[in-house]
């Protein structure tokens, strides 16, 4: 079979005849035997078979193949074998011989087959199955092949992957090969770099390009493989550029590597069909005001290539001062230790004292309070208040630097609640409402309910400003201020299959229960706590109270258990006022807010793996006062 074959055009097993076998074959790493039985066929018939098959009677037919003699009947082999079958059913020499030659099969294998004709047991082991494999097809052993296949696809690993692309394609086993291709995908940041990537077939390397799950960091490093296995045979592969470049997803290479790069490779620049191509690109993705109707439309990003996670802050100004007229969106990056802002991110205002979730690719602002600012209650319905409102800010797939910006009715008013997202549920707890009156009510809703809320089961308490964390299909809350401003020594657990609250009993009398912010991290909740330095006087505008809030020491709290352990003090002078917290990859991020009574600039990050704190960036903003995580397309992503 040609290397050049198209894999998707599947032949039947066995089609293949008697070819002889040239490819080479994947190595296998695996030590393995395994036993397989057709128990479609009689045991009592088989044993007796067997028997005239070793003590030689009645045999009709003596099949040689290397060197080997195997007497035999023609009724097994043609019940076992459409090769045979077919042999021994026309009017070729053959079909009366009483000696048959197999060439190009070994010893080994034949036996194996023989054996399996008669007993209908086959037992494969790494250092025999391929042989045993290829004379399966050949003869056209279709059970025998089956379970040598299957015993293939627990041998495919990074090391053998690429030859077994090769290999399964020419002997069309599809679930082989995807499953080899679906290795490479995985394990793609290291094939490419091997020589034999370099040496891949062009039919099999667009099958992998195209595969959403390859796992790579950033697309242009698929561009760089790309190019690698062009440059290694310029003169007979450079060809074959365009149809390789429509396998770069360019809607997630970063603006600056398409056109610095990408656009000025000197690949690219001879072949004038790739150059307008790309030149297409380049006018979509920096066009403005596009829209979804395209007529330049790229694949959805893959599963891990071209995402980064990165800690969304929004700055919504001091809740004790009027509402910005415009809310400013701003991206962070841990690992670079980067800023950018979200310049699209829409008119909308967020308000102040309002809670931020993200479900997926959207970041969500649910309710707040509305000060009364003239600017801002343009945009906030005319209205002063408790907000009504979710806004919703959308990455756009195909583009990312549009947003979809939207406001949703939530049916309830809520300022100094809490949220928590579980799954794709969204619940909102506690705070106060339009009345200035504290709940202890719950609600929940999805984005197939466009963010509009139902009520379920009350909490025990009502108050205001909770810690909560989903675990387990349970929500846990933790603290919380009641309507005079102080922290209630309570934790509370909801059962979300049950619709119940109780009150958990733990030992909290050594736990600050001003908790500020609580997540999951490995099976261990953790949760930031700090006794409040000032306030307890009632808001001059809402007239609720309004304690300042502090970060200065970290818990663990063991579900399981239900055990506290004091982690961690926090560095001196602690956060406090309108920070916010948020987790990536194991680590709890403290940013804005003041310090030492002055606004602080720094992004903090505890290590929960090694219990070290240190500062990881810094910002021109002081009053981001709301945050979260989202995974977003690198470097294109706001701009």
């Amino acid at each position: 079979m040609s290397a050049e074959t198209n894999f998707m055009d599947f032949s039947d097993a066995g089609a293949s005849g008697t070819r002889a076998i040239t490819l080479s074959r994947p190595r296998l790493s695996t030590e393995k035997q395994t036993t397989y039985e057709d128990t479609g066929r009689s045991a009592q018939a088989l044993r007796e078979m067997h028997r005239f098959y070793r003590d030689e009677r009645l045999c009709d037919v003596v099949i040689r193949g290397d060197g080997a003699r195997f007497p035999c009947h023609r009724l097994v082999l043609a019940a076992t074998s459409l090769y045979f079958e077919r042999m021994f059913s026309n009017d070729m020499s053959e079909a009366r011989s009483t000696e048959i030659t197999i060439n190009d099969v070994t010893s080994t294998a034949l036996q194996h087959l023989i054996e399996f004709a008669y007993t209908s047991s086959l037992s494969v082991h790494t250092h025999s199955v391929l042989e045993i494999f290829e004379a399966a097809d050949m003869l056209q052993f279709a059970t025998a092949r089956t379970f040598c296949e299957d015993f293939l696809l627990f041998q495919v690993d990074k090391n053998n992957c690429l030859s077994f692309l090769v290999y399964a394609d020419a002997f069309s086993c599809k679930l082989l090969y995807q499953k080899a291709k679906l290795c490479a995908a995985r394990n793609f940041k290291s094939i490419c770099k091997t020589p034999a990537f370099l040496s891949m077939p062009f039919c099999h390397l667009v099958s992998l390009l195209k595969e959403d799950g390859i796992e790579m960091a950033y697309e242009e490093h698929i561009f760089e493989a790309m190019k690698r296995w062009i440059v290694h045979d310029t003169e007979n592969r450079s060809r074959r550029l365009l149809e390789l470049m429509k396998c770069v997803r360019l809607n997630f290479v970063s603006r600056w590597y398409l056109i610095e790069v990408i656009s000025k490779d000197d690949l690219i620049r001879r072949c004038p069909a790739t150059q307008a191509y790309i030149q297409s690109a380049k006018d979509q993705l920096l066009a403005q005001g596009h829209t979804y109707e395209i007529p330049w439309q790229l694949p959805p990003s893959r599963s891990v290539t071209g995402l980064t996670d990165k800690i969304v802050y929004i700055d919504t100004g001091d809740p004790t001062l009027a509402l910005p007229a415009e809310s400013r969106l701003h991206l962070f990056d841990p690992v670079n230790k980067s800023w950018s802002s979200v310049r699209r991110s829409g008119p909308l205002a967020v308000s102040t004292r309002a809670t931020c979730e993200t479900l997926g690719d959207v970041l969500l602002v649910i309710g707040g309070w509305d000060s009364g600012d003239a600017a801002a209650a343009k945009t906030l319905n005319q209205r002063t208040g408790a907000v009504s409102t979710v806004h919703e800010f959308k990455v756009m797939s195909i583009f990312p630097t549009l947003w979809y910006v939207g406001a949703h009715d939530m049916g309830v008013s809520r300022y100094d609640h809490s949220t928590v997202t579980a799954g794709t549920r969204l619940y909102l707890l506690g705070g106060y409402d339009e009345t200035h009156t504290l709940q202890a009510t719950v609600y929940v809703t999805d984005a197939a309910s466009n963010y509009h809320f139902e009520s379920c089961s009350r909490m025990l308490y009502a108050l205001s400003r909770a810690a909560v964390v989903h675990h387990s299909e349970r929500l846990y809350v933790f603290g919380g201020y009641d309507g005079g401003g102080t922290a209630r020594r309570a934790l509370q657990s909801f059962d979300m299959n049950t619709g119940q609250w109780t009150e958990v009993t733990s030992s909290v009398d050594d736990v600050p229960m001003s908790c500020q912010y609580a997540v999951c991290i490995d099976e261990l909740i953790y949760v930031v706590t700090g006794e409040a330095t000032s306030g307890g006087r009632p808001d001059a505008t809402t007239g609720s109270v309004v304690k300042r809030r502090c970060a200065d020491s970290l818990y663990t709290f063991n579900p399981r258990t239900l055990q506290w352990c004091h982690l961690a003090r926090l560095p001196e002078p602690p956060h406090t006022g309108s920070f916010c917290a948020t987790t990536l990859g194991g680590r709890i991020y403290l940013t804005g807010g003041l310090r030492g009574g002055r606004p602080y600039f720094a992004v903090d990050c505890f290590n929960v793996a090694d219990n070290t704190v240190e500062t990881v960036g810094n910002t021109a903003e002081g009053s981001l006062s709301l945050c979260s995580t989202i995974r977003v397309m690198h470097e294109n992503f706001g701009l």
